[in-house]
């Protein structure tokens, strides 16, 4: 795929996964916890406004999975 010309943005770059696909595609992006929390709907619709991606690329996942509560897994792991 074509990525030149296109407005890409990587939820969860600071992450393990986010990463490594911000090393694949160095012109997207970033977008990580602090500047945008994956689990609160207004602050991803906000961050789709400001952005207006082509592509979105989700890395954004809670990885602690010793007690986190599946709401908190299910919101995240499944935006």
């Amino acid at each position: 795929m074509e990525w030149r010309g296109q407005t890409v943005i990587v939820f969860g770059a600071s992450g393990f996964l986010g990463r490594a696909v911000m090393r694949a595609l160095p012109h997207a992006t970033a977008i990580t916890r602090e500047q945008c929390n994956a689990r609160d709907p207004d602050q991803v619709v906000k961050t789709l406004a400001t952005h207006s991606p082509h592509t979105i690329v989700n890395c954004a996942a809670v990885a602690d999975f010793t007690n986190p509560g599946i709401d908190k897994l299910y919101a995240v792991n499944a935006l």
